[in-house]
Parts: structure tokens; sequence; C-alpha cells
């Protein structure tokens, strides 16, 4: 006759009767109940995405195993490191010398990171300040670069520009989670005037001058206004006289006098 018992921890002395033929017998023998094999998984609760976790088994016993993930880096017996995608259950398994088997599991979340945005002009004109800022009301810090150097930590900030310039934002959130964002930033072309025209005239005539390299112009003397065009006359009253000219091109201006 087979009958099934279930047994907690300990020492048990079982013992049974037999008949046969109306003859009895008896028998008595010690069951030992070994305790199933503990285990502790230590790890962080939380983790932000791309992070690497550390994860350990804590046990007295040698003879472990890891069930899931079987795709980690392995430190050690009892350690490895692992980068999960998402939310994930960690699954041991420990075995006793006695041969018993015992499992556990640890969740750990992941975190993913708040977005980044650099807010910032496409061009501006070269030797300007090109303003900078991030779009994001969950980020906590900056690390703002330029063409890879590193330049400020405001969450607004500006930069001087002479070249074509790469941006690059890295981020820490209010979960101490990480990410960054990444812009470029191009330089338009300042004008090289050109003047042409009379330097040298009689006093009393008029001098004509010409300007070129621009596509919108101002000529003033002595802070008055005197044509918007590219050309200008001014009459010859005194022995000498200097005219500021003002050019932009593509909203970018430069200076030339004469």
């Amino acid at each position: 006759e087979e009958i099934t018992i279930w047994l907690h921890e300990g020492i048990y002395n079982l013992s049974g009767t037999v008949t046969l033929d109306g003859c009895k017998d008896s028998l008595s023998i010690p069951v030992y109940v070994y305790p199933l094999p503990t285990a502790d998984i230590k790890a962080l609760p939380e983790i932000c995405a791309k992070d690497t976790a550390t994860v350990s088994i804590i046990s007295e016993s040698d003879d472990v195993e890891w069930l899931y993930p079987n795709d980690y880096i392995e430190v050690n017996k009892k350690t490895m490191r692992y980068v999960p995608n998402g939310d994930i259950s960690y699954q041991v398994v420990v075995k006793s010398k006695e041969g018993c088997v015992g499992t556990r599991t640890f969740e750990q979340k992941v975190l993913q990171p708040f977005e980044v945005k650099i807010l910032a002009k496409s061009a501006v004109c070269s030797g300007h300040k090109v303003p900078l800022s991030t779009e994001s009301p969950n980020i906590e810090s900056v690390k703002w670069y330029a063409n890879g150097k590193h330049f400020a930590f405001q969450k607004e900030t500006d930069y001087t520009v002479y070249e074509p310039m790469k941006f690059i934002v890295e981020s820490t959130d209010i979960n101490g989670c990480h990410n960054k964002d990444s812009v470029m930033v191009d330089t338009l072309p300042r004008p090289e005037l050109k003047i042409s025209g009379d330097f040298e005239v009689c006093k009393g005539e008029v001098a004509q001058l010409v300007a070129s390299g621009a596509e919108e112009y101002s000529w003033s003397e002595n802070g008055v206004n005197k044509s918007e065009n590219s050309h200008v006359s001014t009459l010859m009253d005194k022995d000498r006289t200097t005219l500021i000219l003002e050019g932009w091109l593509q909203g970018c201006k430069s200076e030339k006098t004469s």
C-alpha cells in the first residue's frame, strides 16, 4: 500500500502495522525532512532604462543558477550584470547539499527618462550669440556641449558662433535618469561691403559713392540718415567728411566707413 504524507521541516518517526494470515508485524523508520534552501536577490528596486543593473544572490548555498534572464554578463557565480529593456522579474534557483531546491524572484522597475529637447535657431549670423534652452519641466540639471566642448550648466544659456556648431545637452531628470538631445546651428555670412566712387573731389562739388556686397543699405553722416540705397550723394562743403555705411545680407549686418 502506498500513501502520500506532506511533512514540514523536522525529524519524524513513521511506523506501521501489517497483517498477513492473522499474523501482525510492525515497522518503524525515521524520516528526515530537510529545509528548502533560502536565497535573497540584492538589486535596486528601480533602475533607469539603458543603465546596467548589478544583481547578486545572497545564499549560504553555492549551488545557484539564474533562471531568468539568461543573456546576462557574469561577474561571479552569485553576481551578474544586465541591461533591462523594461520592467523585469529576476528568477534564481538554489540547491542544497541534500538536493533540495528553492526558488526566488525579484521585481525591478525600469524607469524611462523624461525627454529633453533643445530650443534654438537653426542659423545665426557669424559672430552673434545663439540663445539655447531646454523644453522639459521634469529636468533637474543639464550640461551643454559645443562641438564636444563643455561650456555651461544652466537650462538657458547662449553661445557666440563663428562657424557651424553642433550643440548637445545632457540632462538628468527628477528620477536621476539621463537623456540627451542635439541640434546643428549654421552660421550666416556677414556681408563684405565695398565702396567705390569719388573719394577725392573739389570743395563745393558733390561726391558720388556706390556700395556693393549686401542686399540692403543705409548711409549716414554725423548721425543723420543720407540714403537707403546702394548709392549716396553728398555735397563736399568742408575739407573732409565721414560717411558710415551699414549693409544687411540675409539679416546679417556689417558696417564700413568712408
